[in-house]
């Protein structure tokens, strides 16, 4: 996600933070969404991850908006299952615009952001 992330977020960006899988809420939670509600109206471009439960794997979402326009990455360390049948998938990122982003209610399962219209993902980075 690394790579990813420094090959499309602006080098300028806002680094808004991280929402852990479980933010309890507090000073952090609250920075971070403020952060987010203050780029999002001012059209400055930003970074926000939140990490999230996978069944088997590690999991990241990523917002970011560079050049205008709103992108979601997702991280998945093992997208075909941890169960190990499966050698020909490794990590893998998938990226989508995001049109017409707000900042939603959400819990540390739900989308921090949520888009206009459904997202069409497409790899960004991995094995398929």
């Amino acid at each position: 996600m690394e790579d990813q992330l420094a090959r499309f977020a602006a080098a300028d960006a806002t680094a808004c933070g991280t929402v852990p899988k479980t933010p309890g809420g507090g000073e952090g939670l609250a920075a971070i969404e403020a952060c987010v509600d203050d780029a999002l109206s001012t059209g400055d471009d930003f970074v926000v991850r939140q990490v999230l439960q996978g069944a088997d794997s590690e999991v990241e979402r990523a917002w970011l908006r560079a050049n205008g326009q709103v992108l979601v990455l997702v991280y998945d360390s093992a997208p075909c299952g941890g169960d190990g049948d499966c050698t020909t998938c490794g990590p893998r990122v998938e990226m989508a615009v995001c049109d017409s982003p707000v900042r939603a209610d959400f819990d540390s399962t739900e989308p921090l952001l949520e888009c206009a219209e459904p997202m069409v993902f497409e790899k960004a980075c991995g094995s398929s």
